[in-house]
């Protein structure tokens, strides 16, 4: 009983760190909601009516235990389990807040104040990854890693113009998606099952399961450690193309 429930736990946990950036995302949503709830005054009752209720609602759904364990039993994928957080107001609701706060400061310093908090919490949020980035020239328009484009447009030719399976580890899957959406991707959920204990790709089970659901193609990355083979499973080398620091291999379906 005690395991089931530190599993469940555990599962809850995980999601929602996932969804809220470790909480930092959530914390000033939640002190947003308290301050509503709190807070009787007429002039918040359109935010309390449209934001609040809802939320604690919608909390109550998503907090919810035992919804996110059989949501892990059926989906098993942690990047799916966690767009139930998105129908969550979060950003209205801090937004509404700010300008509130900032309605009421008399003075300029205090609205100063406001304002460098605001973005500090902006860049809390996204942990100072994006700072700094619109004042650098962009590389290409896609910011794609280089090398992406060659992949989908040699897969692209090669199948003629038309929609086609592939199989390819996780670092390629969301510049392929963005740009050409006729390279599908059915088994890229399995992605993180395909590594072994030391970290290496298993190419057995990456090619049993390109064959077993019909991929026509598979992409491997130079720089990326692994372990059997795709031949072994009715793929062949096609094709090499040069990547950022490393060369993507491209391979086809024999049959």
């Amino acid at each position: 009983m005690l395991e089931i429930i530190k599993n469940i736990t555990s599962e809850t946990l995980t999601v929602y760190s996932a969804a809220t950036l470790g909480g930092k995302l959530f914390i000033p949503f939640f002190i947003c909601c308290i301050y509503l709830l709190v807070d009787r005054k007429s002039e918040h009752d359109r935010a309390r009516a449209y934001l609040l209720y809802p939320s604690l609602i919608l909390m109550v759904i998503i907090f919810n235990p035992v919804l996110i364990h059989f949501l892990y039993k059926y989906i098993g994928v942690e990047e799916r389990i966690v767009r139930i957080f998105w129908p969550l107001p979060i950003g209205m609701t801090c937004v509404y807040c700010l300008v509130h706060f900032l309605s009421r400061a008399d003075k300029r310093w205090k609205k100063l104040v406001m304002v460098l908090g605001a973005a500090f919490m902006l860049l809390l949020c996204t942990e100072f990854t994006h700072s700094g980035i619109s004042y650098s020239r962009a590389l290409n328009v896609e910011k794609m890693p280089k090398g992406t484009k060659e992949v989908c447009d040699a897969i692209y030719e090669l199948n003629l113009h038309e929609p086609s399976d592939a199989v390819m580890t996780e670092n390629l899957f969301y510049w392929v998606r963005q740009y050409n959406s006729s390279i599908r991707m059915p088994y890229i959920r399995d992605a993180k099952h395909w590594y072994t204990e030391d970290g290496r790709l298993d190419l057995d089970i990456m090619g049993k399961t390109g064959s077993e659901g019909s991929c026509k193609y598979a992409v491997l990355n130079s720089d990326e450690p692994t372990v059997g083979s795709l031949e072994d499973y009715g793929f062949e080398l096609i094709k090499t193309i040069e990547g950022q620091d490393s060369f993507y291999f491209l391979y086809r379906s024999a049959e």
